[in-house]
């Protein structure tokens, strides 16, 4: 995506915004938390400012930045359908670029301030997990983080399926009937993209607040709360590498082929 950044669209930017911002919290996994339980660090033997500060960053600030991201993403296909005048005259300023600057203020906010109060999240060597320090803040925050992570989620899921009605049910006049199927099935792999994005974070959610609980067990903790903490991101980039990567690689495959066949109408025998 860096390599059309140039022509990169506003979706394009959010996705590659969100791209950057996963990398980031694999990376915290991978460097922080993977040698941390590999060498069987203790809690209280890890340096607890540097461990507030990357859990805090990673779990708290970034897990919030995606479905922030996703919401955008959304407002942004819904106003192109349903307020395509309005975007071409503020097309020059950088619109989507200040709502990225305001989601990262956002997670930052809830970085620093998770850090500041009683209820700081740390990385847990023993357990694999990142959860609160202290054990009387879990259900506080448990209470606070699956609503706001739901409610986020369904403001996203309602801005797509109100622009997937408009998609369905709208006359467009002026282009031919292949466009519009080319349009529509454009739009619609976008609104399948949001979709699964959207509801990664709350399966995740419902997972680390609530089945872990249903069986005491060590394997069960690890499966419910830290291998779906990281499987979201996995999912998470498998969505965007398909619905990206692949789709641009199959339009270029066949804006060649288009431009062979009007290259043998230009130079056929015949007209030679």
């Amino acid at each position: 995506m860096a390599s059309i950044r140039n022509s990169m669209t506003s979706f394009q930017k959010l996705c590659f915004v969100k791209g950057l911002s996963n990398a980031l919290i694999c990376a915290s996994i991978i460097l922080w938390a993977v040698p941390l339980s590999a060498f069987s660090a203790k809690t209280e033997n890890v340096w607890r400012s540097l461990n507030i500060g990357i859990s805090e960053l990673t779990a708290s600030g970034g897990y919030i930045f995606g479905p922030l991201c996703q919401i955008l993403m959304a407002a942004n296909r819904l106003i192109v359908l349903y307020l395509p005048i309005w975007r071409m005259k503020f097309e020059k300023f950088p619109i989507t670029n200040l709502a990225i600057i305001v989601c990262i203020i956002i997670s930052l906010y809830c970085s620093f301030v998770g850090m500041q109060g009683p209820c700081v999240l740390i990385y847990h060597p023993e357990t694999f997990a990142w959860s609160p320090e202290l054990s009387t803040c879990v259900d506080s925050m448990d209470g606070l983080q699956l609503p706001t992570i739901i409610i986020m989620t369904l403001i996203a899921i309602t801005f797509n399926f109100v622009s997937v009605f408009k998609l369905v049910y709208e006359k467009v006049s002026g282009i031919s009937d292949s466009q519009k199927t080319r349009r529509r099935k454009r739009w619609l792999s976008m609104f399948i993209q949001n979709v699964i994005q959207d509801t990664l974070h709350v399966i995740d959610m419902i997972n680390f607040t609530l089945l872990y609980k249903l069986v005491q067990a060590e394997w069960f903790y690890f499966i419910f709360v830290s291998l779906s903490f990281a499987m979201i991101y996995v999912l998470d980039g498998i969505v965007m590498v398909h619905f990206h990567i692949f789709t641009q690689q199959r339009m270029f495959q066949r804006k060649v082929k288009l431009a062979m066949v009007a290259n043998n109408i230009q130079f056929s025998p015949r007209q030679n």
